[in-house]
């Protein structure tokens, strides 16, 4: 190449090279310039500009004229200016690096620029010299239509609704299609348009399409992946079925059916394709396109490789279990897919990598307008202080109880963990929970889920998750049963001995002042003679002397302990393993006698003694009297207090039980409440 443009004529040589190429600056007599927007493809010379038209001379061109007829002849058949002459020589650089002289001719021209067959670039248009500060034009060329309109006055005003972006028709809007972006009308009709201005340019970016072909497997959702190969972007990573529209002919839905059936071979009717989500994502070098992800659940064929050029595997892959190495645009798509969001935003920052990186997610999901991002995802501010503790969540489910004030949440984040996010709907069951979580529940170890973040002003807690499911309507063999209570009596052993126990407080005493209050609120459902029941009960713990106290767990029943029986773990007091007990929901945790939280549970084993003793042999000893009676007592006292909450906040379960609770104790009533809670 610097070969050629060195070479000069044997005689006049005066270090200056050749022109080699040549373009038309045109023009209409009226001070409209022919500009023409050329593509934007990686090299090309001057991508996404406005430039003029021309090309280099081959070895059949007589002359440099010659060259630029037969140029326009090839780029835009049809176009043929008159009155052709030289007007300057244009020094530009070449793609790579080379100072190039090119030939500059003037012709005069005034025909319908959108109606030309343009072959090669995005549009020609006309532009007058006012509007030349505001567009991109190539290198010099400003200064050289300002040189020519200086020496030759408009002779005429431009026809109306033939100029730039200031006579662009009503109802133009921005279609990209493929990798030529374009104005188009509502009549689509390409229009020119300022689409390349220097300062306020419209931007424009390349439109994806991606498949997500999904099928229903025994371990959950797969979708389909391929890995691309060969000279193409991401070559050995995984990715999507995916590709870019044809042209401004083809909507993106035959697009992604035209796609997968060059891609994978399986054939999709329209009907099948459903919108999932679409993703605005710019790339570490900074080009930024938009994605458009379809879910598709039915389609002919078997999936295979029909592009081995590109495409070297193809697998199906779990949805909850993507494998590394895929590419970071696709693996957002998916994410954004999963979290059921409609749109989200992927803006890489220079120096993250192409293949998705966990330490550098930049997936933002936007909100829909309705609220629809997920149905069950807590408040934004809960949202965000949950993301800020453990990362980007992408899934949420509501696990609250179905009663007034409980908000629990499942999260699952983006790389597979999963945490609970917990509101509490007062100060003081907050406070318990944590103080709870940081003080004895460390103890037990997987027994307890483990505070990962607080939030005092939302009443917040974000925890881990633990395995199994709550014993609460569990149906167990009764040797399963044994085994479990046995762990349960380890596990409030554990709790109980996590701090060492403590003389009570003064006014320890069971809460017979608030007896009144609560049989007050039960009232009206109780049965004839529980009122008598509960006050003779009650009136003997003046007798009872005060219990040493321990930390408790507050509400110590079967719907807040957990059992997997696929997960085994050792006591560290029992040579063998047993089942695995975990205990959740903390928030009425406090100091207090170690019966407390036997008051609920005692209800499990009416009427099974083997679980009581399994109990006890777990615990590790017998209550005694003293603790005996206390329980009869709170359990008295605790069964009024739950029909009158559960009553007035829709927990019925909490009501039936403490009407069993009340029918125990009355059939169990003696002289002495030391008796009463021993197994019959």
């Amino acid at each position: 190449m610097r070969a050629k443009l060195l070479t000069a004529e044997p005689h006049g040589l005066d270090g200056r090279p050749e022109p080699v190429s040549a373009n038309a600056l045109i023009h209409d007599g009226a001070g409209r310039y022919l500009l023409h927007l050329r593509d934007d493809r990686e090299g090309m010379w001057e991508p996404w500009v406005l430039a003029l038209v021309g090309g280099k001379r081959s070895r059949d061109d007589a002359n440099l004229e010659a060259t630029l007829r037969r140029e326009l002849a090839e780029e835009v058949p049809g176009l043929e200016p008159t009155d052709l002459m030289p007007f300057a020589v244009q020094e530009a650089t070449s793609v790579d690096g080379l100072a190039v002289p090119i030939a500059v001719y003037t012709g005069h021209w005034s025909g319908d620029a959108e109606a030309v067959d343009l072959r090669e670039g995005v549009l020609l248009t006309w532009c007058t010299v006012d509007m030349l500060h505001r567009l991109r034009l190539s290198p010099g060329l400003e200064a050289l239509i300002r040189r020519h309109a200086a020496g030759h006055p408009a002779a005429k005003e431009p026809p109306d609704g033939t100029g730039l972006a200031d006579q662009a028709p009503p109802a133009t809007g921005l279609n990209i299609a493929g990798i030529h972006p374009h104005l188009q009308d509502h009549q689509d009709r390409i229009t020119s348009a300022e689409t390349a201005a220097s300062s306020g340019r419209r931007h424009t970016e390349p439109v994806d399409v991606h498949l997500i072909l999904r099928r229903e497997a025994a371990d959950g959702p797969q979708v389909l992946l391929s890995r691309r190969a060969g000279q193409v972007y991401a070559a050995g990573l995984w990715h999507l079925p995916s590709g870019h529209l044809d042209g401004p002919h083809e909507d993106i839905v035959t697009a992604l059916i035209r796609e997968a059936r060059e891609e994978t071979g399986v054939v999709i009717a329209p009907a099948d394709v459903r919108a999932a989500v679409t993703v605005h994502h710019r790339s570490p070098g900074g080009a930024s396109r938009t994605g458009h992800f379809f879910e598709v659940r039915q389609w002919q064929g078997e999936p295979r490789i029909a592009e081995p050029d590109v495409c070297d595997a193809m697998e199906w892959a779990s949805l909850d279990a993507l494998p590394t190495g895929m590419v970071a645009y696709c693996r957002a798509g998916l994410d954004a897919y999963t979290a059921d969001a409609r749109l989200a935003v992927h803006f890489q920052l220079p120096g993250d990598t192409v293949a998705f990186d966990p330490a550098a997610d930049r997936l933002r999901l936007v909100p829909d307008v309705t609220g629809r991002k997920d149905p069950d995802a807590p408040d934004a501010a809960v949202v965000a202080f949950a993301e800020q503790a453990v990362g980007r969540i992408t899934r949420w489910t509501d696990t609250s109880w179905a009663r007034e004030n409980s908000r629990v949440w499942r999260a699952n984040g983006a790389q597979g963990g999963t945490w609970y996010v917990k509101i509490h709907q007062n100060e003081r069951f907050h406070n318990r929970e944590v103080r709870g979580l940081r003080t004895w529940a460390p103890a037990l170890g997987a027994a307890a889920p483990r505070l990962v973040a607080v939030d005092e002003t939302l009443r917040a807690v974000v925890i881990t998750a633990l395995p199994g499911r709550p014993l609460h309507g569990a149906v167990l063999a009764p040797e399963q049963e044994r085994k479990v209570f046995h762990r349960i009596g380890a596990l409030a052993r554990r709790i109980h001995q996590a701090s060492p126990p403590r003389p009570a407080p003064a006014d320890s005493r069971p809460a017979v002042a608030k007896a009144d209050r609560h049989l007050a609120g039960a009232r009206p459902h109780l049965l004839p003679g529980d009122e008598e029941l509960v006050r003779d009960i009650v009136r003997q713990a003046k007798d009872l002397p005060p219990l040493e106290w321990v930390e408790t767990h507050g509400d110590f029943q079967l719907r807040n302990i957990l059992h997997d029986p696929d997960t085994r773990t050792a006591d560290d007091h029992v040579a063998d393993s047993g089942p695995f007990v975990a205990v959740i929901d903390l928030e009425r945790s406090e100091p207090g006698p170690a019966v407390r939280d036997l008051v609920r549970l005692s209800d499990t084993w009416h009427g099974r003694p083997d679980l009581h003793a399994a109990f006890l042999a777990g615990y590790g000893r017998r209550l005694t009297p003293a603790e005996q009676a206390r329980l009869v007592i709170d359990a008295a006292l605790d069964a009024v207090s739950a029909i009158a909450y559960g009553s007035t906040h829709a927990d019925p379960e909490l009501v039936e039980r403490s009407r069993r609770t009340l029918a125990r104790l009355r059939a169990e009533h003696h002289t002495s409440p030391s008796q009463i809670g021993e197994p019959g």
